[in-house]
C-alpha cells in the first residue's frame, strides 16, 4: 500500500512569542534523514521585561513548546495531509472524535493508512507515537497499541 509522503523541510525556524509572564522561544531544528527526527541546532530564549533564569527554564517545558511549535510548522508544510480527521487533530494537538466500537475492534484500512501517517509525523516531532495515536483518533493506549501492532502486521506502518 502507498504511503502517502510528508513534506520534511530540511531546515525550519520555529518562532514562540513571547507573553507578559513568557519569554519568546526561537528554535531553528533541522531534519536528520537517516533517524528520521528533527534535531534542534540553536535555541534562544529572550524577554524585555522578565530575568531568563534556569528557574523560569525548567518551568517553561521547552520539550513541550517545541513539540507544539514543529507540529505546527510541518502542518503548514503539509496542507494535503489535513485534510484527513486524526491528522487535523493530530497537527492540532487535541483529542480526536472517537472511532466507533466496530471500527475501534477491526480499524480499516484507511484508519491504518492515517494512523502511518501520525506514527511518523509522531517520531519526526519527537513526540510519543502511541500516544499521539490514541489521542488523534480518541482510543485508549491499549487500543492504540493493538492497532499499531495490526498496522505493523498489514505492512502500513514499517
Amino acid at each position: 500500500m502507498p504511503q502517502p509522503t510528508i513534506t520534511t523541510p530540511p531546515l525550519l525556524n520555529l518562532t514562540v512569542p513571547a507573553t507578559p509572564d513568557r519569554p519568546s522561544v526561537k528554535i531553528r531544528v533541522a531534519h536528520d534523514s537517516r533517524r528520521g527526527v528533527y534535531t534542534t541546532n540553536n535555541l534562544g530564549i529572550e524577554h524585555p521585561v522578565i530575568a531568563v533564569t534556569p528557574t523560569l527554564l525548567g518551568k517553561m517545558r521547552l520539550g513541550a513548546v517545541r513539540r507544539d511549535a514543529l507540529r505546527s510548522a510541518l502542518s503548514e508544510a503539509n496542507d494535503e495531509l489535513a485534510g484527513r480527521a486524526p491528522v487535523k487533530s493530530y497537527f492540532r494537538g487535541s483529542n480526536g472524535r472517537a472511532v466507533s466500537e466496530k471500527v475501534r475492534a477491526e480499524p480499516t484500512l484507511e484508519h491504518l493508512e492515517n494512523l502511518a501517517i501520525i506514527y511518523r509525523l509522531a517520531r519526526l516531532v519527537g513526540d510519543f507515537p502511541v500516544q499521539s495515536v490514541a489521542r488523534s483518533f480518541g482510543l485508549e493506549p491499549v487500543d492504540a497499541q493493538r492497532w499499531v501492532a495490526i498496522a505493523r502486521k498489514s505492512g502500513s506502518l514499517a
